[in-house]
């Protein structure tokens, strides 16, 4: 399944539509994973996968369509500039200024100059911390793609419908990063004891008044 092509039954719509990247089977395992690839300027950080509503439907997708399910998603980040060419100094000497290349392409600018890598090996412990790609993994159960397709996927085409404003929960990098309820979403989606999140977690906020309490203070008092 490369650039593969999909519709699945949407209710109110005439489907769902996407295209998968590529579906591959571990063949030391045998588990089938979803993979993508995004071309981007700044790579987003690997808990961003974590709340990849993309990759979540399709995962559920892939279920409906094999009847196999996918284990988990990998997003193979890649940057959309290639690695840049280090400047030759005045005195003949190759730049060491930390720039976004490799070492490779480093190594290719000293040879053009007539330099010698031994001298410059430093560069190459350098430039390893500069990444050109990065994959990021997240495994998910059945019944958590499954929650996420009834609870934003297909509330969302409800809403899309309707005349009047919904809540619907949300699910992406930009709207979950640094939302205080992330960890209790999630643990809602993935069917955990959310209870035990909520007590050790979470506190009432101040000003609400809990009615029960207010009652049993004022039988307190006569």
């Amino acid at each position: 399944m490369i650039e593969y092509y999909f519709t699945i039954p949407l209710k109110g719509w005439g489907g769902f539509h996407g295209y998968i990247d590529w579906v591959g089977r571990h063949k030391p395992t045998g588990q089938i994973w979803l993979v993508d690839w995004k071309v981007r300027g700044s790579f987003q950080p690997y808990e961003a996968e974590e709340v990849n509503l993309q990759n979540a439907a399709y995962q559920y997708a892939i279920f409906r369509i094999l009847r196999e399910f996918p284990v988990g998603t990998i997003t193979f980040q890649i940057s959309n500039k290639p690695p840049s060419k280090p400047k030759l100094n005045k005195d003949g000497t190759m730049s060491r200024a930390l720039i976004k290349t490799d070492w490779e392409t480093y190594k290719a600018a000293l040879l053009e100059a007539g330099l010698n890598p031994d001298d410059y090996l430093d560069m190459a412990e350098k430039l390893s911390t500069v990444e050109f790609f990065r994959p990021a993994k997240e495994y998910r159960t059945l019944d958590m793609v499954r929650r996420v397709w009834k609870e934003v996927i297909g509330l969302t085409a409800q809403e899309i419908r309707r005349s009047t404003k919904i809540v619907v929960r949300n699910l992406g990098q930009r709207t979950c990063n640094g939302c205080a309820y992330r960890q209790l979403c999630l643990a809602e989606l993935g069917g955990e004891d959310t209870e035990y999140i909520r007590e050790t977690h979470y506190r009432p906020r101040t000003g609400i008044v809990d009615k029960s309490q207010e009652k049993e203070d004022e039988e307190n008092a006569l």
